[in-house]
Formats: structure tokens, sequence, C-alpha cells
């Protein structure tokens, strides 16, 4: 019966002879060891633990610091409780006290009245997960639809792909991808597999993108093969930066600059020093060499401040804008005397 006792209980893991050359070079690899450095007072996360929002990245971080503490297995029960008799009672005793108070200090304050009397570190752990892990179908729904409505928008390179491959990696750790668990696969459809949903995300990656990227795009889709989702990125990041130092203008944009400063500097046109009107000179001034016989001198449209006299022009009065020596001058000076006095014969009838 003693025996069977015997053989029916948990194995203790036993730590490793202290003169060992492993223990010598690495003496976390007894998870009974606690370093100077492993105080209760220490915090072992930035961002405690609030509610169900961030649970995911809270445990994650926990995970990691505990495996680098070779302490993941006080929170995960493979390091069960040794009897009273037994001569590690002591170390895990003072081990599970410690990784207790490591997850008091990393949950808030109201997080931390639901698990302050529990003294097991498995059980702390497994009551936070179960009241804050959301089931893998809603969390894994809510995660796809946060990917899709993602888009770069007004947010710069670095921003975007920061978050959109942390939903990535969320998505993987609650949806994780499958493989070959035989053991006697050959065809390597682990990498094979991984190969296709990086391309997948590298499609994805450079449709949220924005127009700006538009000839960065054109020219990563036309490798073959496709390039993994780092080199993409940076391939992408090399183009913005490019684009940042060496600005180029459109041709469009130049012609309208240069069509602009055209604009801007007009011929001057020609000037009349008798008149004082602009779009002829001196030499071809009509009211000093007289109006061609197929039109008429402009009338005023405004009134006379004085009335014309009812007498006729004397005879010997000659047209002072009309005086020009050659036949052609008289010629235009005499048809203009006609329409003067019919507009006298207007005013003395009116």
């Amino acid at each position: 019966m003693a025996s069977d006792s015997s053989t029916s209980e948990t194995p203790i893991p036993l730590p490793p002879d202290p003169s060992s050359p492993q223990h010598s070079l690495d003496p976390y690899a007894n998870p009974l060891y606690l370093h100077a450095a492993d105080s209760s007072s220490i915090s072992l996360v930035t961002d405690k633990l609030v509610d169900e929002s961030n649970y995911n990245f809270w445990a994650t971080s926990m995970v990691q610091i505990l495996t680098a503490k070779n302490k993941f297995g006080f929170i995960y029960g493979t390091i069960p409780q040794p009897a009273e008799i037994h001569t590690d009672y002591g170390a895990w005793i003072r081990c599970n006290a410690i990784v207790g108070t490591w997850i008091n200090n990393s949950v808030s304050t109201d997080v931390k009245t639901m698990i302050m009397y529990i003294e097991n570190a498995h059980l702390k752990w497994t009551t936070l997960e179960t009241q804050f892990k959301q089931k893998n179908a809603s969390k894994i729904f809510h995660i796809e639809q946060q990917i899709e409505s993602l888009q770069q928008g007004s947010l710069d390179l670095n921003t975007f792909f920061t978050k959109l491959n942390s939903l990535w990696e969320e998505l993987k750790m609650h949806d994780p991808i499958p493989v070959c668990i035989c053991g006697h696969c050959t065809c390597d459809s682990k990498a094979r597999l991984m190969d296709y949903c990086d391309k997948k995300n590298v499609v994805r990656f450079l449709m949220k993108l924005t127009e700006f990227f538009h000839p960065a795009r054109r020219q990563i889709l036309m490798i073959d093969p496709l390039p993994s989702i780092r080199k993409v990125y940076g391939m992408v990041a090399q183009e913005e930066h490019q684009r940042i130092a060496l600005p180029s203008i459109p041709d469009s944009v130049a012609f309208q600059a240069s069509a602009k400063s055209r604009s801007f500097s007009p011929k001057p046109r020609p000037f009349c020093t008798h008149c004082g009107i602009q779009g002829h000179t001196v030499s071809r001034c009509y009211k000093i060499h007289g109006y061609p016989p197929s039109t008429r001198p402009p009338l005023s449209n405004k009134p006379d401040i004085l009335p014309r006299p009812r007498f006729a022009y004397p005879e010997n009065t000659q047209n002072t804008v009309n005086m020009v020596g050659s036949d052609s001058d008289i010629s235009a000076s005499s048809q203009l005397i006609p329409a003067d006095k019919s507009a006298q014969s207007t005013l003395e009838q009116a």
C-alpha cells in the first residue's frame, strides 16, 4: 500500500546540484532560486490590469517576464507545493509568495481587492483568467473588425504599421496558425503556411495605404515572389523619406506657375500724348490726322454744359483739330462740317 501511494503522488522537481556546472553558470535554472533583486515591492509591468479590455496585453507581458525569471511554473501549476517535511518546502513557500505579490502589484486597486486574500499564485492567476479573459470567438471577431476598419488616413506610416501589426499579433495569439502535430511531416508545411499568411498581410498592408504611396505599391506588387512584410514596410518607409527630402513638382503645377509668372508682366500698350487714350500713338491719332471716310467721330454722351449758339460758324473759322495740309485731310475735315450743321439744326428745332 505504501508503494502504491508513493507512486500516485505528483513528482516534485528537485533543485539541481549546486556543484554542477550548469547551476554555476545559470542559477535561474532552479525555479526555486531567488535573486537579491527579486523584491516583493517591484511591479513587473508598467500597464496594470484594469479590466477585460487590457487583460490579453497584461497577461502576455506577465508570462514573458515570469518566463525570464523561470517562475512561470507557479502560475501554471506545474510546480506543485511539496510536503512540509520536504527540504524544498520553505523555498517553494517563499517563491510562491513572491510571485503572488508580483501579481498583486501588477493589477489595479479594484482588481487587487478580489485576489488579495488568495495565497496560492496559481489560484490567483486562474481567478483573473476566469474573470477577465474573453471568449476566443468574440475576441477574434472584435480583432478582425478592427483590422478591416483600420486605414492609414491621416496617420503617419510608423503609427499605422504599429497599430496594424499589434492587431495581427493579438489575433495570432487567440487564433494561432494550425501546424502539423504528427511529428512525421517532411513537406515543411509550417514554414509554407507561415509564408502564405505573411503574403496575405503584405497585400492587406498595401491596400490600406493612401494614394501617396501608389508608386511604391505598384513597384512592390510587380516583385515575384513578394517580399516579407518587414521588407515591404522598409521599402515604403524609404519611399516616404525620399518624398519628404526631395519633393517633386508635377508638370501641370510647374506649367501653371510659369503661366502665372508670365501674366504678371504684361506688354505695355501704346499711349497717345495728344488725346490721352491708350491703344494708339500720336502718329495714328484720328483727332490730329482725321477720321477715315467710312467712320464718324464719336459723339459725346454727356450733355453740353452751355447750349450751342444758334448762329452758324463763320466762314473764316477753321477746325483746329483737322488742320492738315494734305488734300485727304481737307476732304476729311469738310465731311465733318455737315455733321456739326446737322447737330446745330437739331438744337434750333428743340
